[in-house]
């Protein structure tokens, strides 16, 4: 079974909606890949948006390899 990949509104979405959550921890790069269903490029390039375009105060945490607000 196959899932359709997902559109770059619906990867913000579920990148934002994950690191907004209160009291969560770093959340790692390769579980924003899974939750998005996109490849490591994919994901840096909707960071990147977030980031220019609409102000998300992403921050990459190198010795977790993840991401948080």
């Amino acid at each position: 079974h196959c899932t359709m990949p997902k559109n770059q509104l619906e990867r913000l979405q579920l990148i934002n909606g994950r690191l907004k959550r209160p009291g969560l921890p770093v959340i790692a790069r390769a579980e924003l890949m899974e939750i998005c269903e996109c490849s490591e490029r994919t994901l840096k390039s909707d960071l990147a948006l977030l980031r220019e375009t609409h102000e998300a105060p992403v921050v990459y945490h190198r010795k977790e390899a993840g991401y948080q607000y």
